[in-house]
């Protein structure tokens, strides 16, 4: 299976944004806000442009739907800040208080999994702890 090495940045977006001032975290339209990867183009036909990408770093996996977006630069990745980026990003702090959300060595391939829907991802890290 293809996969790239790549720089995972977070952060939020103006549409995420909106669904989540209506007090919908736990929607299906959040997912669709919020449970993306945006890869250049390039990277986008290396890994075959497929529908769905699983990212990994040293902290945790996710599946979440890819977007080719020319705007973005090769060898980095953009998921929005929300529970799918959570699973992946540092909860070191460095005295901030604040995770690491850019700048995280990752890896992102084709995936078939499903993009699971918040709650779905909630109970599964339940799971996984308790």
């Amino acid at each position: 299976m293809r996969s790239l090495n790549v720089v995972l940045l977070t952060g939020s977006t103006i549409r995420q944004g909106m669904v989540i001032k209506g007090g919908g975290k736990l929607t299906k339209e959040y997912r669709i806000e919020a449970a993306y990867c945006l890869l250049n183009s390039n990277d986008y036909a290396r890994l075959g442009k497929p529908e769905k990408v699983k990212v990994k770093t040293e902290y945790g996996t996710v599946t979440v739907f890819a977007k080719e977006d020319a705007g973005m630069f090769e060898g980095e990745i953009f998921i929005p800040r929300g529970p799918w980026a959570n699973i992946l990003v540092s909860p070191k702090t460095m005295g901030t208080g604040s995770p690491m959300y850019k700048g995280m060595k990752a890896t992102v391939e084709p995936s078939n999994e499903d993009v699971l829907e918040s709650r779905e991802l909630f109970i599964g890290l339940v799971k996984k702890v308790g």
